[in-house]
């Protein structure tokens, strides 16, 4: 039986999440230049199981190009090393989420655009990175570290 697609969201709304922390296998990506994709392409190339794991990409800003990891969550059953790969966490906490449904790889492109907007509407908090988190092929979590659930007026300064 074929797979319904999901319908599109437009806007999604934002609601705040608490997250726990998670454990990964990470890889960097090179941000000033090939980007994301090859690094997802080592990620996967490395891990066992790919498809059965939640994965992430992670985003922080700062001096310079801003820091970018592809993630995989890390299974009990996951030795303590693979080669290549960097052990990490992704901090817990508060989040504002944005789920965008249908096929998210058309709209890759406009990602950092959709978090400047959630930056826009709320309190980031910058000490932990911002995550993308691809729920599949239709399914696609922003979630924004903020400090606290209260949005933006127009008026406050930011």
């Amino acid at each position: 039986m074929r797979r319904k697609p999901a319908p599109e969201l437009a806007p999604p709304s934002a609601s705040f999440v608490e997250r726990d922390e998670v454990d990964v296998f990470r890889y960097p990506a090179d941000m000033t230049g090939a980007g994301p994709k090859p690094a997802f392409d080592v990620l996967f190339s490395t891990l066992p199981n790919g498809i059965d794991r939640n994965c992430f990409g992670t985003f922080r800003a700062r001096e310079g190009p801003p820091e970018y990891f592809a993630c995989a969550e890390r299974l009990p059953t996951d030795p303590a090393t693979y080669a290549h790969l960097e052990t990490g966490t992704i901090p817990g906490g508060l989040y504002v989420r944005r789920i965008y449904l249908g096929n998210w790889r058309a709209g890759i492109q406009d990602i950092p655009d959709n978090f400047r907007r959630l930056v826009e509407e709320f309190h980031p908090d910058s000490a932990r990175p911002s995550i993308e988190w691809y729920r599949g092929d239709n399914e696609l979590h922003l979630l924004l570290p903020v400090l606290d659930r209260e949005t933006r007026s127009p008026s406050r300064p930011r």
